[in-house]
C-alpha cells in the first residue's frame, strides 16, 4: 500500500474518533465555553456596576457634606440615610459617622453619643471604630465623670495608637475640668513629650499646664480678693 493510502486511512480513523468524542462530549464543551464567556461577561458587568455604584455613593456623600456646610441638615440627613440604607459601599461607615456628627451639631448629644457607640460596637474597621470612640469622648468631655472618659479612651493614648494625641488631650481636659490637676498634668506632659504631637495640640497642652500652675499657685484666689476690695 502506498503512503498516501495509509495516510487516508489514518485520517478517516482520526475523524471517526473525533466524531465519536464530539457526539459524546460536545455539549459539555459548549456548556463549559459558554460558562467561561458568561462568567467573564458577568465579572466585567459587575466591575462596571460596582464602579458606577461607588461613584454614585461618592457623589451622594459629597452632596450631603455640601448640604451640611450650607446649613441644610435635613437634606444632609436624608442623603446620609440613603447611603446607610442602600449599603453605600465604603461610604456607608463614613455616612454613619457623619450622621452621628449631625445629631451633635443639632444639639442632640445623647443621640449622637449613642450613634457613635453603636458604630464602634458594630464596625470591623479598627481605625474608624476608634475614631467613633474619640468623637463620643469629645462630646462627653465637658459633662461626664473623668472615670468614664478614661474608661472610654485611655487605651487609645498609647504610642501605637493613631489617635493618641487627641486621646491624651481629652484625658487631660477631663481631669482638668474635674480638678484632678496631677492627672491632668500627666496627660499634658505626655502630649508635650511626644515630638510627633501636632503643634496646635502641643500649644493647647502648654497653655493648660500654665493654667494649672497658676491655679495651684493660688492666682485665682488672689484675683478674687482683688475684685472684692
Amino acid at each position: 500500500m502506498s503512503d498516501q493510502f495509509i495516510r487516508e486511512i489514518e485520517e478517516d480513523l482520526r475523524r471517526d474518533r473525533l466524531k465519536k468524542l464530539w457526539d459524546r462530549y460536545g455539549m459539555v464543551l459548549i456548556a463549559g465555553a459558554a460558562a467561561i464567556v458568561i462568567g467573564t461577561a458577568g465579572l466585567v458587568f459587575w466591575g462596571n456596576y460596582s464602579e458606577r455604584r461607588a461613584a454614585e455613593a461618592g457623589d451622594t456623600f459629597i452632596a450631603a457634606i455640601e448640604a451640611s456646610r450650607v446649613g441644610d441638615n435635613a437634606e444632609a440627613t436624608r442623603l446620609l440615610n440613603n447611603l446607610i440604607e442602600s449599603g453605600g459601599g465604603s461610604y456607608r461607615p463614613l455616612a454613619r459617622l457623619r450622621s452621628a456628627a449631625l445629631l451633635a451639631e443639632e444639639g442632640d448629644v445623647a443621640a449622637a453619643v449613642a450613634a457613635f457607640d453603636a458604630f464602634e460596637a458594630e464596625s470591623n474597621d479598627l481605625l474608624l471604630s476608634d475614631l467613633a470612640r474619640i468623637r463620643a469622648a469629645m462630646l462627653l468631655v465637658d459633662t461626664a465623670p473623668h472615670a468614664e472618659i478614661k474608661q472610654r479612651i485611655e487605651d487609645l493614648s498609647g504610642a501605637e495608637s493613631a489617635w493618641r494625641h487627641t486621646a491624651r488631650e481629652l484625658l487631660g481636659l477631663s481631669a482638668y475640668r474635674t480638678g484632678e490637676y496631677g492627672e491632668a498634668r500627666r496627660w499634658f506632659d505626655a502630649v508635650l513629650g511626644d515630638p510627633t504631637a501636632p503643634p496646635n495640640v502641643r500649644g493647647r497642652a502648654d497653655m493648660l499646664l500654665s493654667l494649672i500652675d497658676g491655679e495651684q499657685a493660688g492666682e485665682p484666689a488672689a484675683a478674687g480678693e482683688g475684685n472684692a476690695s
